[in-house]
């Protein structure tokens, strides 16, 4: 059995020295990165989850494959409740399941006060990324 070591590529970034306009500047670029990427997830996942609801929808219908209740869970867990509980209440899916009912809402819930918490931590400290790093 052959063994092969690869030797992960890293990348340096120069910090500079903080205070001033260059150290203010980096960290408007990486909470900007940061930002950028997260959002294109959350999309990406609130789309996702819109169309598993939609698939499960049509396998509802004609009788085909179902989505698990527990994936769509997950999808909506994973940052999809949005997108999830708009799909549930356009297409009028799932609405009738008291537990999944529940579970969805719950976790909708569980997202929409962690995103108040950050943003009231943005808004008091001046910036979410500036808190976590120690800026």
């Amino acid at each position: 059995m052959a063994v092969t070591i690869v030797k992960a590529r890293t990348l340096a970034y120069e910090c500079p020295a903080p205070g001033g306009e260059a150290a203010r500047l980096y960290r408007v670029g990486h909470i900007m990165e940061f930002s950028s990427v997260a959002g294109v997830y959350l999309l990406a996942v609130n789309l996702l989850a819109a169309w598993a609801f939609a698939h499960d929808k049509r396998a509802a219908i004609s009788g085909g494959w179902r989505v698990s209740e527990d994936r769509l869970l997950a999808i909506a867990f994973l940052g999809g409740s949005i997108g999830a509980k708009l799909a549930q209440m356009l297409l009028r899916h799932k609405t009738r399941k008291e537990p999944f009912r529940q579970q969805l809402n719950g976790i909708l819930a569980v997202q929409v006060v962690a995103m108040a918490a950050i943003w009231a931590i943005q808004h008091v400290q001046g910036g979410f990324m500036g808190l976590a790093i120690g800026w």
